[in-house]
């Protein structure tokens, strides 16, 4: 053997000597403060998460926001509306409706979460409003109607369940996902802010780039393509209920 492979492998055995231990108790302790810090690391993600310059870090703080503001329309119209207090409204109704098959009906639906997401998220996010985009303003909002849709059972969908509690097990199913998908897809375009302004009431429009600077990341479109796939699934989902529920 040669003095240079000689000391190569007594530098490995070395290292792997001086290799710490697997020890499970070091383990479940680190899961354990991981666990107790959860709150904080969601306050921390929910506070800075939205305009941070990390794309998932922006998804996660986005989607706390929307879960919150969902959690509680939701026991708003548990609590205080009647049962399908929402059925006739805009809300409920499909804009290419719900017959023909499953698949068709999945492009319907898919069709119509892509025409709602160009118009209030892609378009709404060229425009800032203090330090939101005008598209964190239409997500908060949607999911409050959200909450207030399932929490009152007005999904038509919905109704052959007997109580307003059930009705969130579809929503647990394939309506989280849609909100998660919204979240991802707003994170991925907020970059494409092209004007923005102080604040609702106050002060005036100004432009932040050229339009031919306003680009997107690799991570950008990665994770934009990840909410188009899981909007697809969900738009899958919810086919499923309308064409099994209701007939077609």
């Amino acid at each position: 053997m040669t003095p240079d492979k000689k000391m190569a492998k007594e530098a490995a055995k070395e290292k792997n000597t001086n290799k710490e231990k697997f020890s499970l108790g070091k383990l479940l302790k680190s899961f354990w403060r991981g666990l107790c810090n959860l709150p904080k690391t969601i306050y921390q993600s929910a506070k800075t998460g939205l305009w941070d310059e990390d794309v998932y870090k922006r998804w996660f703080g986005t989607l706390i926001w929307g879960l919150l503001f969902f959690i509680v329309a939701w026991v708003v119209g548990y609590i205080f509306l009647k049962p399908q207090a929402l059925s006739n409204t805009l809300l409920s109704m499909k804009l290419f409706g719900h017959q023909g098959s499953t698949a068709l009906v999945t492009l319907k639906n898919f069709a119509q979460q892509l025409i709602t997401i160009l118009i209030f998220i892609v378009f709404f996010n060229h425009f800032r409003i203090g330090k939101l985009n005008a598209s964190h303003y239409f997500f908060f909002i949607y999911s409050i109607l959200v909450g207030l849709m399932v929490g009152t059972n007005s999904y038509s969908f919905y109704f052959h369940f007997s109580s307003k509690w059930q009705a969130l097990l579809p929503f647990g199913v394939y309506g989280v996902w849609e909100l998660i998908a919204y979240a991802l897809i707003l994170a991925a375009t907020t970059k494409l802010a092209w004007f923005e302004i102080p604040g609702l009431f106050k002060g005036e429009w100004t432009r932040v780039r050229a339009f031919r600077d306003i680009k997107l990341s690799r991570d950008d479109i990665e994770v934009l393509i990840y909410g188009l796939l899981i909007l697809l699934v969900s738009s899958f989902g919810e086919a499923r209920q309308l064409v099994g529920r209701l007939g077609g």
